[in-house]
């Protein structure tokens, strides 16, 4: 005797929360690349800044060393 295997369809609630899931997966990889790329702008910022005080500060210091 044969058995046949039965495919029990997803009911469509169900189907909804996979798709639901698969949404909010997708948005909070986007935000969690957009803070990423947020956090990498504000540390690059902060180093040009703190690199041109040094190089001002270094310019001062040469130049009064020269002068005296």
């Amino acid at each position: 005797m044969i058995k046949l295997r039965i495919r029990k369809k997803i009911p469509p609630k169900k189907n909804l929360k996979i798709r639901n899931k698969t949404k909010m997966i997708k948005g909070s990889v986007l935000l969690s690349s957009m803070l990423v790329l947020t956090t990498c702008l504000l540390f690059l910022q902060f180093y040009q800044q703190v690199y041109h005080d040094s190089m001002e500060n270094n310019l001062l210091l040469i130049e009064y060393l020269l002068s005296n």
